[in-house]
């Protein structure tokens, strides 16, 4: 397999990821308000709300777990470019009296493209 189809297959069972995310928060009660959002210093996979506030969603999405958990790919690094972006976003939005707080949904997929597991990390630190 060459690189252009390396890349294609991880931007596909990335794209499945982030529908399987925005599912799974569905079913557990939360409603999803944007996928996709590109901001000037970031990007979020979807943003949601639950009673408790807007959640800003990284999907981490692997097949397998040879290189570790796809949650362990978010570094401090990230979440710190993505803090002003969220607020930005919140006031832009006319949310600006909301709580907000991040998240990681973290799923492994088999070789054949079908979800193994699903993690749900809520209130991760900002």
């Amino acid at each position: 397999m060459d690189s252009a189809d390396r890349a294609a297959r991880a931007h596909a069972l990335g794209r499945r990821g982030e529908e399987l995310a925005a599912c799974e928060l569905e079913r557990r009660g939360f409603v999803v308000l944007a996928r996709n959002v590109r901001r000037p210093h970031a990007e979020f996979d979807v943003i949601a709300e639950d009673p408790d506030g807007v959640v800003f969603v990284e999907v981490k999405s692997r097949t397998g777990t040879r290189y570790g958990e796809p949650w362990m790919a978010v570094d401090d690094r990230k979440r710190e470019r993505t803090t002003a972006e969220a607020i930005a976003w919140i006031e832009e939005t006319g949310r600006g009296n909301d709580d907000f707080r991040f998240g990681i949904m973290s799923i492994v997929f088999d070789e054949e493209g079908d979800p193994l597991s699903t993690e749900w990390f809520d209130e991760v630190a900002d």
